[in-house]
Formats: structure tokens, sequence, C-alpha cells
């Protein structure tokens, strides 16, 4: 069996993470890199057009973003302490302290990050949005937020206050097919707790191990054939979280070296390599 490891920090490629739309056969793929700056873009997973989307100057928060199921919205968490940042979008909502502005969860249209609905939180302790259907998402803050900008009138944007680490990429994995075999839930107390979960395929079967929380890693991603034999094995290291699912044609699709893989037929076949992103240059 092939093991594959995330490369160090100090790798020169793109970061790729992202998430597949429940229903409509698309992918949002955040492309990070430099660190500062991350980009959004759609992979039709029916013609496997990757189309550039926005970048965006903040830390994006991957684990915590989710896409409805009809692809058309985006709802992410994102942060930027940058004061002069933080000054400017105090003035511009009323804030009476700039560093309420320096986390916020928002609703987009896919492939943009320019916020449909946006909330401020100040910190980084959960947030993000999990979508229960495409125009209903629930937004995951147990404190206090600033609603800056209400959803539009067709959204439902329901507040949940669970502390449970993980909330949305947990709601996100279900939603998707994932099961979890092994593994109660993780809170602040208790943010280590080990989990396994697994996906199946018309080939074979995705076991995904868990060790750590929900942004941070570590991570292990083992691809099965039908028969259950190992055939290739992805290990991540912290702050390297994975792109890699089942789509809806029972491809795996992922991300690795900055770049886009879907693999039809394993091990019969090698991945099909859709698009390198390495090249991709930041406007802003």
């Amino acid at each position: 069996m092939r093991i594959e490891k995330t490369p160090s920090a100090t790798d020169p490629t793109a970061r790729i993470d992202g998430v597949i739309a429940g229903k409509a056969p698309l992918a949002v793929i955040f492309r990070r890199g430099p660190s500062a700056v991350t980009q959004q873009l759609l992979w039709n997973l029916k013609t496997d057009e990757v189309t550039p989307g926005e970048w965006i100057r903040a830390s994006v928060y991957t684990r915590r973003c989710d896409v409805s199921p009809n692809g058309k919205y985006l709802s992410g968490f994102y942060s930027n302490y940058a004061p002069t940042r933080m000054a400017k979008a105090a003035k511009e909502f009323k804030l009476k302290d700039p560093r309420e502005a320096a986390a916020w969860t928002a609703v987009s249209f896919v492939n943009s990050f320019k916020s449909l609905g946006l909330w401020f939180q100040g910190n980084t302790y959960f947030g993000g949005g999990a979508w229960l259907a495409n125009a209903k998402v629930e937004i995951h803050h147990p404190n206090a937020v600033t609603m800056a900008i209400p959803p539009p009138a067709d959204i439902i944007g329901k507040r949940v206050e669970t502390r449970e680490v993980g909330f949305v990429w947990f709601a996100r994995l279900e939603a998707r097919g994932w099961q979890r075999i092994k593994g109660a839930k993780r809170t602040l107390s208790k943010p280590d707790v080990a989990m396994q979960w697994f996906k199946r395929a018309p080939n074979g079967r995705l076991l995904y191990e868990s060790t750590r929380t929900d942004d941070v890693g570590n991570e292990t991603w083992t691809l099965f054939d039908k028969d259950g034999n190992p055939i290739r094995k992805w290990e991540t290291i912290p702050d390297k979280p994975m792109f890699i699912d089942f789509d809806q044609r029972g491809r795996l699709v992922y991300g690795e070296g900055g770049c886009l893989y879907a693999w039809e037929n394993w091990p019969q076949e090698p991945p099909k390599l859709i698009a390198d992103l390495n090249e991709n240059k930041c406007p802003i």
C-alpha cells in the first residue's frame, strides 16, 4: 500500500481543501497560498471544468465551511486581525469595538466571498454554518454575535448553540453519506477525541481517522478496494487539512501537491490530473 504524507509547512505547493455539494455535481475548492490569501474555485464534477473564483485576504477555516445541496450558496468562517481592516469594518457596520470584526461567519454565492449574510463574533471559537436544505443554514454561534448583514429573505439562518467542536465539519460528513464508527462529541474541554468515519463507493470505501480538532489535523485517509484491500493512504500534518471524498459518480476526488485529481478505476488505472493550481496568482 502506498502512503502519502502532506508536505511540510515550508513546502511551496498550494494547499487544497474543498467541499462537494450534497446534490449538485460540483465542488467548491479552496486554494491557499501564500498563507495570507485563499482563492475559491468551482469544480464541475460532470465536465471536470474548473472555474476560478474570488480571492480573500483572510484565514479561511475550511472545515467550518459548507455548500448548500443545490450548489448555490456557501457558508464560511473567516478571520483577519489586521488593525486597519478591523477599524474599517467597525466604522462601516457601526461596531462598538473594532475587535468584534476580527472573525466572522458569512453566507455568499459560491465562487464569491461577498457577504449576503454576515455575523461578527470577535474570536475564532466555533463559527461557520452547516446547510440543512437549499435555503436553510445552521449558524454555529453558541456565544453572542453581531448580525451585520441579515441574510436574504429566502434564506433561513438558524443559530445553533451547541458547544461541540467541529459541529459544521461533522454535520457536513453526515450529510454526504459518511458514517461515524468511533468517537463521541468533541468539546473545548475534550477536543482530542479519536474518531473514525467511512464512506462506500461502487469500487470500494474510504476510511477517515482523526485524532485532533477539526481545524488542525492530524488525519489519515485510507482507500480500500471492494474486496477490502488497502490501496493507498494519505497522512496529514497539523494545519494542512486535505480535500478527499467520493463524488456523485463514485470517483475518488482529491487535492494533492496543489493539484486536483479524479480517480475512477482504482487500482487498475492511475488517477487523472484535473487541474494544477500552483501557478494561480492573487491579484489583491
